[in-house]
């Protein structure tokens, strides 16, 4: 009996395909556990992610809270500066002709200077 060659054969299937069995059901318990690996890996992203949202999401309420309020009070001083000029307009001190003024004024800023008596004018230093 042992040197029957199919009782050879019979064992080498049999140890053939216990060892295919072990390698199916390896393999099936690592896909498994790298797809656990893979969904803890994403629920932590997530986590992470939703805190940062809320973070953000509370940074932008306040700014835009701040932002009304910067926004308020530049609307009623633009209120109360055109109430004063509207209600006494004789207390104000812009003179009625200024856009004429400043109009003049920009245009020469934006003209060359012109020589006298062929030299130019020497700089002054700014601020001055």
């Amino acid at each position: 009996m042992i040197l029957n060659p199919w009782f050879w054969l019979g064992i080498l299937l049999l140890v053939a395909g216990a060892g295919a069995t072990g390698y199916v059901n390896g393999a099936r318990h690592a896909q498994d556990a790298a797809m656990a690996a893979n969904a803890t890996a994403l629920e932590a992203a997530i986590k992470d992610a939703k805190e940062n949202a809320q973070i953000d999401a509370n940074a932008l309420i306040e700014h835009e809270r701040s932002r009304q309020a910067v926004r308020t009070v530049y609307v009623d001083k633009i209120r109360t500066i055109t109430e004063t000029i509207q209600n006494a307009p004789t207390n104000c001190v812009v003179p009625p002709d200024y856009r004429v003024r400043v109009n003049e004024l920009i245009a020469s800023a934006n003209t060359p200077a012109t020589p006298v008596d062929g030299v130019l004018p020497t700089p002054t230093p700014a601020g001055k």
